[in-house]
Order: structure tokens, then sequence, then C-alpha cells
């Protein structure tokens, strides 16, 4: 009996290592991504498709020394506020002017602009309290 218990403890050490070794090589084989980049903008909302969360923003690109208009995602993650109060992405509405924050990332050659945080100001004028009778 004891025979039989050696032999299991090291077929099933044997199998331990072998496993252990695949999953190291396979880990070896795994494609790095570059860490995203982030980048900041300001510009216009030019369309919201809210079924996808698909948003067109127009801004000015330095590099290009010109006006585009690119598409990102608004995700569930992504922080959305206008005048400072959390919306989501229903209450944001075509020429809203932004200022976003984007995460650039790339997969398998195709960029993806993921927007982590939105900021739009419409100028909500403050309330005033009212003027004291006989004012």
């Amino acid at each position: 009996m004891r025979a039989d218990r050696s032999s299991c403890k090291s077929g099933g050490t044997l199998a331990l290592r072998r496993l252990l070794v695949a999953i190291l090589i396979c880990a070896g084989c795994r494609e790095e991504r570059p860490a995203p980049k982030i980048i900041s903008l300001v510009g216009r909302v030019e369309s919201i498709k809210l079924n996808t969360g698909q948003v067109e923003f127009r801004f000015y690109h330095e590099e290009r020394d010109a006006e585009v208009v690119e598409e990102g995602l608004v995700t569930k993650e992504t922080e959305i506020r206008i005048d400072g109060r959390v919306v989501t992405l229903a209450d944001v509405r075509r020429g809203d002017r932004a200022n976003v924050v984007i995460r650039v990332e790339k997969d398998r050659g195709e960029i993806e602009y993921v927007a982590t945080k939105v900021e739009i100001s419409r100028g909500a004028p403050a309330t005033q309290p009212a003027a004291p009778p006989g004012s």
C-alpha cells in the first residue's frame, strides 16, 4: 500500500511541476501592452449615440493645426458633470462645450478613445435671493 501512495505522490508532484512550467511559459507569451496614454481636450459635442455611448467631439488638434472631429466612447464608468452636478450621457446636448479627459487605448492596431471624465459648463445663472419687500 505504501508503494502505491508514494507513486501517486511522485506522479502528482510531477504533474504539478509540468503544470507550473506550462503556466510560466504561457505567461511569457503574452504580448505586453503599453500603458494607455491620457490626454485632456477642450471642445464641443457634435453628436451622441445613447444606445452605444459613442460621442463625436470637435476640438483643435495642435499637431495637425486644424479643428478635427473624433469619435470616442462614454462608458458607465465615465464621470460626467454639468455645472458641477453629476449627470448621465442622456443629459449631454449636441453643442455643449466640454473639458474631456480621454484614455487612448490601442488594441491590435486599432485606436479607441475612452472618456474617463467629462466636465460641461453651461453657465447656469446663479440664483439670487429675492429682494426684501419695499426695496
